[in-house]
């Protein structure tokens, strides 16, 4: 049977093996979902109300973000800039205004479709069942001015950087899956591709208090010799940034190639629970798994741990088809050094 692969998966695949082998395989998670994916995934449904599809835009966010966390009768414990606790109702009502403030509303671009997972079937050309690739995209977007079609991608993060995003798996993966899924369903022509991802991102912070000047620069308090205020050295970073990223052909080799591999060395794993292994470094200080990892690494009771701090889940629930039937079938040929083919299979 192929496995069903998704592009968070390769990438926490790529980071430790362990880490991959107890998410995907054991399929554990922490019974408490960490706060910043908390706050993330209610950022995100309140920006999927905002944006229906069309061009009229929907409820405010702030309002719905306040909704939805009352219906999940929670609140968040956030830290701002200067490391302060902030309450997440209190950093979310204010991102979200100010981010409707920020960009309007958004009257440039046309909402095709809304969130919708995608399920592609990719074959090799010995006529193997590879894997099926999953992803969920956020919205389908069209430039009103001049009719090209994109992805609109919503992020949340502690601080904005674009320094990955030519680089990024996502968006290859959207680039090269993605619109056989949206021209099966009849989202887009037979001839259509995407012209580009949209990443919106919305930087996890207050907006600064201070007063600007004309300029939009920040002021420091005001003093005798100066009433309105210096113009402070300390300007705060951007709350709000927007790119538009595009990929070619060769990105879409690579990321097939890259897939086979992957999906090789997963399947070998699978079978060979021995030969997993762990990749010590920084990125322990966020894993979900890092004290039940330190049990293990020293050697103590780590099973007891993980039977009372973690549950099962499935990782791929959202992206079980209805109807099998309506699965993208994909003919993946050829191997890196001669370049791949695609074809759509009935």
């Amino acid at each position: 049977m192929a496995r069903t692969v998704r592009t968070s998966e390769r990438t926490t695949f790529g980071s430790c093996v362990q880490k991959w082998y107890w998410a995907y395989i054991d399929r554990l998670k922490p019974r408490q979902q960490a706060v910043a994916l908390t706050f993330g995934t209610v950022v995100h449904e309140a920006l999927a109300t905002y944006y229906p599809p069309g061009i009229v835009r929907g409820p405010a966010p702030a309002e719905t973000f306040i909704k939805v966390m009352d219906e999940l009768g929670i609140d968040l414990n956030m830290r701002n800039d200067d490391d302060a606790h902030v309450s997440g109702r209190e950093m979310g009502v204010a991102m979200l205004n100010g981010y409707v403030k920020h960009w309007g509303r958004d009257d440039d671009f046309e909402i095709i479709a809304p969130e919708m997972d995608f399920r592609v079937a990719m074959y090799t050309d010995d006529d193997e069942h590879l894997a099926d690739y999953v992803g969920t995209m956020d919205a389908m977007m069209r430039l009103r001015r001049d009719g090209r079609l994109g992805i609109l991608e919503h992020k949340t993060a502690k601080s904005i950087s674009f320094a990955h995003i030519f680089l990024d798996e996502q968006v290859s993966s959207y680039w090269a899956l993605a619109p056989y899924f949206l021209n099966q369903q009849g989202i887009i022509g037979p001839d259509q591709w995407l012209d580009f991802v949209f990443y919106n991102v919305l930087r996890k912070a207050l907006p600064d208090p201070r007063p600007r000047n004309a300029q939009g620069l920040y002021l420091n308090k005001p003093t005798k010799a100066n009433p309105e205020g210096e113009v402070s050295k300390r300007q705060p970073k951007p709350l709000f940034e927007r790119r538009t990223i595009t990929r070619g052909h060769a990105e879409i080799d690579n990321l097939f190639a890259r897939t086979s591999i992957q999906v090789q060395h997963m399947n070998y794993y699978e079978q060979n629970p021995d030969m997993v292994y762990k990749s010590p470094g920084k990125d322990c200080s966020w894993c979900p798994f890092r004290d039940m990892c330190e049990l293990h690494e020293t050697g103590n009771d780590w099973e007891s741990f993980r039977d009372a701090t973690m549950v099962t889940w499935n990782p791929y629930d959202a992206h079980e088809p209805a109807d099998p039937s309506k699965k993208v079938n994909l003919t993946v040929a050829g191997t890196r050094k001669g370049g791949w083919t695609i074809t759509d299979e009935d």
